[in-house]
């Protein structure tokens, strides 16, 4: 055999190996799909809306229920915001919200329940080419096209992250879905579109060796929240107690059905309410706390 036939043999087994490693690496990252821990991660947030509001924000898990026979877990955002009036901001204040429901089923989807609505948040069994749904954007856009894949380091895990061209419109940063992150634009999208939305986006968890720099640790966050009051049991079917802190003195007790009408509008001075559920129709309510500068909600269920 001469000296170029070996060569050439050699090679076409190197090209061999090459494309076997390159498949064998892509099923591989297939297979390894990094889920969402949402017992142990917090996003960090800070979003802004025409200039006029700011807010910097953490999302976490709190306990978990079942609705329609499906497991949801608390989804909870605490943080701080701010107004602008003319040319200046106001001071910083303080708020926690209850942002409804959040699971993930087995086929690597996540979805986000508010009211009686659920909507699916992401879907990372996809591939480059594919068409995907997304929330939707500027209330006229809810589709896009995974233009790019490549992998990223986060918190020791190597993740998938999918670049997504949204169809029909363009939006003022880049898409990105990163497998147990979310999006580039919020764990619950808010888009940087006609000057607004979330603007930047930090996941820690505790195995990150570099958290993000306003990381609050989960048992911090979990400490400021239910600041005014904790309401159970609940779910329940007949009553429900809001035990009011001792500090809640004079506070504002709103509660609000899915449609968005208010059943319930009071002050009191009380430190626990009482409320009979008995003639309330079943589904999610909404409960309002306002005590100072301070505003938090609560979800009841009526079983």
């Amino acid at each position: 055999m001469s000296p170029h036939h070996t060569k050439y043999i050699i090679m076409q087994k190197k090209i061999f190996y090459t494309l076997l490693c390159c498949i064998i690496s892509n099923l591989c990252a297939a297979q390894n799909y990094t889920s969402f821990d949402f017992n142990n991660g917090l996003w960090e947030e800070e979003y802004y809306h025409m200039q006029h509001q700011r807010s910097r924000y953490n999302y976490y898990i709190d306990g978990d229920t079942i609705i329609n026979n499906l497991t949801y877990q608390k989804l909870y955002r605490i943080g701080e915001r701010t107004y602008s009036y003319g040319t200046t901001y106001a001071s910083w204040h303080s708020f926690s919200t209850n942002m409804g429901f959040i699971r993930k089923d087995n086929n690597k989807k996540v979805y986000h329940l508010q009211g009686n609505i659920e909507e699916r948040l992401y879907d990372f069994d996809i591939a480059l080419g594919d068409t995907v749904s997304i929330p939707t954007i500027a209330y006229s856009y809810d589709s896009a096209i995974v233009v790019a894949v490549d992998s990223v380091f986060i918190c020791s895990t190597m993740r998938q992250r999918y670049k997504l061209d949204p169809i029909g419109t363009q939006l003022m940063h880049d898409l990105y879905w990163t497998e147990g992150i979310g999006s580039s634009h919020g764990l619950i999208p808010r888009y940087s579109w006609f000057e607004s939305g979330v603007i930047h986006v930090c996941y820690s968890d505790s195995t990150c060796a570099t958290p993000c720099s306003n990381f609050l640790s989960t048992m911090k966050v979990k400490s400021q929240y239910s600041k005014l009051a904790t309401v159970y049991p609940n779910p329940s079917s007949e009553k429900s107690i809001i035990q009011l802190n001792n500090e809640a003195t004079t506070t504002k007790i709103q509660v609000i059905n899915n449609i968005g009408q208010v059943i319930l509008n009071k002050r009191t001075n009380n430190q626990e309410e009482q409320l009979d559920l008995s003639s309330w129709p079943i589904g999610l309510y909404v409960i309002k706390l306002e005590y100072d500068q301070y505003i938090e909600t609560h979800f009841l269920i009526k079983e």
